[in-house]
């Protein structure tokens, strides 16, 4: 009797959909201190510097946070990751909505981007292991991409 091939095992839709949902609030979390940072000026004050890391805290922790987020979602587990790092997102986005002055809503914007550095990476992960253990498209779709130099650059030679 020939040897049939395993189907391909299909991804659990579950994890799917979170991690497409947490695609779907990360941006939100990186632009909404941004566009927050107006009204919460004019509601609690603050220096403009103090301002400035609503934004600044997020991003800096979130940036410098990423690869060692990816590191321990190697080491624990994905899933695991993944799992915390949007449970520390949600909890700091609740706590934000008590924050009762600017430096404290500067300390769990910061929080935030450590959770959202979980999120990210672990999501990621998670989402390429479910689905067959496949990279990303990114990066194999961009190494089938032209070199720069065979692009038309609309401009013509100096010797044409």
């Amino acid at each position: 009797m020939p040897d049939t091939p395993h189907p391909a095992r299909t991804g659990d839709p579950l994890v799917l959909g979170a991690v497409c949902l947490a695609a779907l609030i990360l941006p939100l979390s990186f632009s909404g201190g941004a566009v927050a940072t107006p009204a919460i000026g004019r509601e609690l004050g603050g220096s403009p510097e103090a301002l400035t890391w609503i934004t600044n805290g997020f991003m800096l922790t979130f940036g410098s946070l990423l690869m060692a987020a990816g590191t321990l979602a190697d080491r624990y587990g994905r899933r695991l990751v993944f799992t915390v790092g949007v449970a520390i997102v949600t909890g700091f986005s609740l706590a934000l909505g008590f924050a009762p002055s600017v430096w404290l809503i500067d300390l769990l914007r910061a929080g935030q981007g450590i959770g959202a550095a979980a999120a990210l990476a672990g999501g990621t992960a998670a989402l390429a292991q479910e689905f067959d253990g496949h990279p990303a498209p990114g990066p194999s779709a961009c190494s089938a991409q032209p070199s720069a130099s065979a692009w038309p650059s609309g401009r013509s030679s100096p010797a044409s």
